[in-house]
């Protein structure tokens, strides 16, 4: 990252227009902060209204993943990786996965979290959050990708973020995302 920054201020780009011109090419994820400014990728959670207070910026670091701190014409950079690094399932695992489809499990989950009469709704929410999400397909999209930021903006629902716990959760976010990655892939005319 310091290379890059360095190269950015070689071309004469301000410290902030750099940062921003760097976030739209980074996968979703990554936040860059500069004085009480920010630049964050498609796809990352929000961190407030510029200009953000230290507390706002101490909070939104405390939260990520990674933070690493660059110097970049003077000031102090920092950015943060704000998904959970997440691994590929293995072949095992995936052997177990059952028959049932995202949504099944999903609504599985949900009832178990929120009780049934609010399983439909809450289902259609978290599906909500995965369709803004990965609905721009100019971005290249892969399993671990979606899996990592839908969980960072369930994470930062009060209203959803109960379901993170559920053990079967992550199967139904696995599942989704490879069927928005296989689907996608179908579409692609060689």
């Amino acid at each position: 990252m310091q290379k890059l920054l360095d190269h950015l201020a070689i071309a004469e780009l301000s410290a902030q227009a750099g940062l921003i011109a760097l976030s739209r090419h980074l996968l979703p994820g990554h936040a860059l902060f500069v004085d009480q400014n920010f630049a964050i990728s498609r796809g990352t959670s929000w961190p407030g209204t510029s200009p953000l207070d230290d507390t706002e910026i101490e909070e939104y670091l405390e939260r990520a993943v990674s933070v690493e701190e660059f110097s970049h014409q003077g000031r102090k950079i920092f950015w943060a990786l704000t998904v959970p690094p997440t691994e590929p399932l293995s072949e095992a695992e995936r052997v177990l996965l059952d028959g049932r489809t995202p949504h099944q499990v999903l609504i599985s989950s949900c009832a178990r979290v929120f009780g049934e009469d609010s399983a439909t709704p809450k289902a259609m929410s978290i599906n909500g959050v995965v369709g803004g999400m990965t609905n721009d397909l100019a971005l290249q999209w892969h399993e671990n990708a979606i899996v990592a930021v839908v969980w960072q903006r369930i994470l930062d629902n009060p209203d959803l973020r109960d379901i993170l716990a559920d053990h079967e959760f992550p199967l139904y976010l696995h599942k989704r995302a490879r069927a928005i990655v296989e689907k996608r892939a179908s579409k692609i005319v060689i």
